[in-house]
């Protein structure tokens, strides 16, 4: 066990390195990575565990509606940011690789969930690139951890 600050911290384990290599490669990825205009979401920054409200704008075409506002239902769990998701791997609240991805998994999940709620065609890219995401994060898990796979999905 390595000391820290008079407090005995036990050795990280294979996969929580793997986690965090896999949380860095993440953070880099231009659809995360806040320094790059292709970035979609801020999924670093810790958030709100409330019912978020977004506007969206409608076009005049539909309507003339300048603005509507719109309750999203939020998924369960809650959704995760990876800065908390990173201050969990590092306190060793995580049980396992399993509880990692699906952790990391849902965080990219969670933002396509509540994306798709909001119905517009102009979110239809917006799904895309989420989508995108979240198929990355799963197969760099599945790369980098040792996970078993459910061969028989239900």
């Amino acid at each position: 066990a390595v000391v820290e600050e008079g407090v005995a911290v036990r050795e990280r384990l294979e996969w929580e390195v793997a986690a965090d290599s896999i949380l860095q490669l993440i953070c880099r990825h231009p659809f995360v990575d806040r320094s790059k205009q292709t970035a979609i979401f801020d999924f670093i920054s810790p958030i709100a565990q409330q019912p978020i409200e977004m506007e969206e704008q409608i076009s005049k075409k539909k309507g003339g509606r300048q603005a509507q506002k719109s309750k999203i239902e939020m998924v369960e769990p809650p959704p995760l940011d990876l800065t908390t998701l990173l201050t969990r791997l590092e306190a060793f609240t995580i049980a396992d690789a399993e509880e990692f991805y699906s952790m990391v998994v849902g965080v990219f999940e969670n933002a396509l969930h509540l994306t798709r709620q909001q119905e517009s065609d102009l979110l239809k890219p917006l799904v895309k690139r989420l989508e995108q995401l979240v198929t990355f994060v799963r197969w760099l898990c599945f790369e980098m951890l040792p996970i078993s796979v459910d061969e028989n999905p239900q």
